[in-house]
């Protein structure tokens, strides 16, 4: 039922974005697995250096996310809003997870699994991002914790001003 839900929701989103031809939108979802993944194998974190991969992408547009290594090149200057949320399998204990620009984290979140259920925590960030810049989760290992495996550990990116032009200067308070 949720891949299906999720299926339509990216349909409504990719079926406006061709109506309004776009209009310079960047944004992409991305999940760590999909909803028919039943596997009882949790993750482990990938060393603290790598980013996350969440090879689950149902909306790229601009294909400026790449499934393979986990990373989003920003394709032009923008305001862009950068979230994350990451689940840990319960009782694996505690982890930071962080939001990064190049070697610049902008959002952290810490979980703590240690209950009988899937800990989850969100992160969130705005920012005013250049173009060929790269944004990327990344994992600060504290104990052993595990990645749960489900559809709701995920990572997105969405410009707020599509119709900005790389030229248009941006007043930062």
């Amino acid at each position: 039922m949720w891949k299906e839900f999720l299926k339509r929701r990216t349909e409504n989103i990719e079926t406006t974005l061709r109506l309004d031809g776009g209009a310079g939108l960047v944004a992409f979802q991305a999940f760590f697995s999909d909803s028919s993944d039943q596997s009882s194998e949790d993750m482990s974190f990938p060393n603290t250096s790598a980013p996350i991969v969440f090879p689950h992408v149902p909306l790229n547009v601009i294909d400026a996310y790449d499934s393979q290594t986990g990373k989003f090149t920003v394709p032009k200057e923008n305001i862009y809003l950068l979230a994350t949320r990451v689940s840990t399998a319960f009782g694996s204990g505690s982890a930071i997870f962080s939001i990064y620009r190049n070697e610049q984290v902008l959002a952290k979140a810490e979980t703590h699994s240690l209950r009988q259920e899937p800990d989850g925590v969100t992160a969130v960030a705005i920012a005013r991002l250049e173009r060929g810049e790269v944004v990327e989760v990344r994992s600060e290992l504290t104990s052993s914790a595990r990645i749960y495996r489900g559809s709701n550990t995920w990572f997105l990116a969405i410009s707020l001003n599509p119709s900005m032009k790389d030229s248009t200067p941006i007043a930062v308070a």
